[in-house]
C-alpha cells in the first residue's frame, strides 16, 4: 500500500473522474483498490499523512527486519559457499599438480621405453646378422669339408 496523488495517475495515464477528487486529494492504493483517503472531514492532509506515516512504520520496520535477517542468511550462505569453492579448488590444484608429476613421470618413462627399444630393436637386427653371418660360414665351412 502507498499513497499517491492525481498527478501519479496522470502520469500513469490512469482516468479518474474530476469530480471525485481535487489537486490535493491523497488515494490510497493497494494491490485491488484505489481510496480516495483526502479530503476527509476528520482530518487535514498534514494530520493524515501523519497518521499514515506511522501506522505503515511498523510494517516497514517488520519488513526491515525480515530483510536484514534474509541479508544476514544469504551472506552466511555465501561465505559457505565461498568456503567449499576455496576447498575445491585447493583440490583441484592438488589434483592439476599430481596430474602434471605423473604425465612428466609418464614422458620420461616413455622417453626411456622408446630408447629401450629403439636398442632391442638395433641388438635384434645385429642379432640377425651376425646369425646369418655365422650360418654362410658354417655353410662355407661344410663345403670346404665336403671337398676334402
Amino acid at each position: 500500500m502507498y499513497l499517491t496523488t492525481p498527478s501519479v495517475f496522470a502520469q500513469l495515464k490512469i482516468h479518474l473522474p474530476s469530480s471525485s477528487f481535487s489537486s490535493s486529494s491523497l488515494f490510497l492504493i493497494s494491490e485491488k483498490r484505489i481510496i480516495l483517503v483526502y479530503p476527509s472531514p476528520l482530518h487535514s492532509q498534514a494530520s493524515f499523512i501523519k497518521s499514515c506515516g506511522a501506522a505503515r512504520s511498523q510494517p516497514l520496520q517488520t519488513d526491515f527486519i525480515q530483510n536484514k535477517a534474509r541479508v544476514k542468511v544469504a551472506r552466511e550462505v555465501a561465505a559457505a559457499a565461498r568456503e567449499v569453492a576455496s576447498g575445491a579448488n585447493a583440490v583441484l590444484y592438488k589434483l592439476n599438480n599430481e596430474f602434471k608429476n605423473v604425465s612428466t613421470s609418464l614422458a620420461d618413462k616413455t622417453g626411456l621405453i622408446r630408447g629401450a627399444k629403439d636398442l632391442a630393436i638395433d641388438l635384434q637386427r645385429r642379432a640377425n646378422e651376425l646369425a646369418t653371418s655365422a650360418t654362410n660360414k658354417l655353410a662355407s665351412i661344410y663345403g670346404l669339408w665336403h671337398l676334402f
